[in-house]
């Protein structure tokens, strides 16, 4: 089981670097996100990182609006169609995606699609059932 990491983040320059600032000197290393903007000005960071909760104590720390949230980290062919097959894989399932995207190849040439959704326990049960490969914890932050 994964972590994202998600920061409620006013949308003005050089916000998002005060973030990815005090990961750094946190030793805290980024390995995927993706940055969507809400309503007033405002936006969403989510973060795969190689440490979830020591990035949720050092943003705490300095006062910013962070939560950890479970996530699913499919593995997917790096190639052509590999996201198509993952999403089939979803799709068999019944699972709607509340927010995802995609973190490099790895050296066996995998890739991983992180999906957010909104029952994380039911639609792990219903991916493992129908035979699909989750990543653990260790898979996910040393991919």
């Amino acid at each position: 089981m994964a972590f994202q990491v998600s920061v409620f983040l006013e949308n003005k320059a050089g916000h998002f670097r005060k973030i990815t600032n005090i990961l750094s000197d946190a030793g805290v290393n980024i390995q995927a996100m993706t940055l969507s903007t809400t309503t007033m000005g405002w936006g969403i960071l989510n973060l795969i990182v190689d440490q979830p909760e020591k990035a949720e104590s050092a943003l705490k720390a300095k006062q910013h609006p962070v939560s950890l949230r479970k996530v699913i980290a499919l593995p997917m062919d790096d190639s052509v169609g590999g996201l198509d097959s993952a999403l089939q894989m979803l799709e068999k399932a019944n699972i709607n995606m509340e927010t995802a995207y995609g973190r490099n190849r790895n050296s066996n040439g995998k890739a991983v699609l992180i999906v957010d959704v909104h029952d994380i326990d039911n639609a792990e049960q219903t991916l493992k059932a129908l035979g699909a490969e989750l990543l653990s914890d260790n898979e996910v932050y040393s991919f």
